[in-house]
């Protein structure tokens, strides 16, 4: 193997090992959306591009990872007549919280939060 070789896989490897350590819910069984900053925490939602890193093949194949594709044909998850939705159609109750610069600017019965950019910002 070339230097050059083993630099892109420890790269890969570390890549692997950093989204199955943060992004990874292992209560839930899926991956998350994890905001930018220090004290950071994952968002309790279950949004389609969670399935993501299937793309790249980040999940091990002997692990219970395959769980997460279950809501992808679930009405009550992303399944929807015209295509997935982005985000799980079942919310743990408090609806959608829009919210900007960290304050609610709006609320839906739906989902669970959405956040935006203000302008200018």
């Amino acid at each position: 193997m070339s230097d050059l070789a083993k630099i892109y896989q420890d790269n890969a490897g570390r890549i692997q090992s950093l989204v199955l350590e943060k992004l990874r819910d292992a209560e839930a069984k899926f991956f998350k959306v994890l905001p930018r900053g220090e004290k950071a925490v994952k968002v309790d939602v279950h949004e389609l591009h969670g399935n993501a890193p299937w793309n790249f093949h980040l999940p091990p194949i002997q692990r219970d990872y395959e769980v997460a594709w279950k809501l992808l044909m679930d009405p009550e998850g992303f399944k929807a007549p015209f295509g997935p939705t982005t985000s799980e159609r079942y919310g743990k109750g408090k609806g959608l919280q829009i919210l900007a610069d960290g304050k609610v600017i709006g609320a839906s019965p739906r989902l669970e939060r959405f956040a935006v950019p203000l302008p200018g910002r």
